[in-house]
């Protein structure tokens, strides 16, 4: 199994549900097949509370 999934909620309802600060090199959205290599948003958390970045 390689760990593919899909990615279909828009960037803003991510925002409002994680209550997280968008970054401004968001991937394009959605995505139905994404791969391991593949850049996604991610919210991650820290000292200046939660952020919405996208990661590899």
């Amino acid at each position: 199994m390689c760990g593919r999934y899909a990615l279909t909620l828009p960037h803003g309802a991510m925002v409002d549900l994680f209550a997280a600060v968008p970054s401004n090199d968001l991937p394009e959205g959605p995505r139905y097949n994404v791969c391991p290599t593949t850049q996604v948003p991610v919210v991650t958390a820290g000292d200046a509370g939660r952020r919405l970045r996208p990661m590899r």
